[in-house]
């Protein structure tokens, strides 16, 4: 799985998911396949998973 600093989950990941995150909640990222294919990514990945289940979804500022 291809992510910010190379093949592998890094903080760069865990750093970037908030703000393209709300970006996408605000439709900014409409002709930018290859960060919704990474954002499609985190989402389903089963940790993100569980810390949905455990906290509940989140809602971000503004969107």
């Amino acid at each position: 799985m291809a992510v910010f600093a190379g093949e592998n989950l890094s903080m760069a990941d865990i750093q970037m998911s908030f703000p393209l995150l709300a970006l996408q909640s605000r439709g900014g990222i409409d002709g930018l396949a290859h960060i919704a294919r990474w954002t499609q990514r985190i989402e389903q990945r089963p940790a993100w998973q569980r810390a949905i289940e455990r906290g509940g979804p989140f809602t971000l500022p503004g969107a």
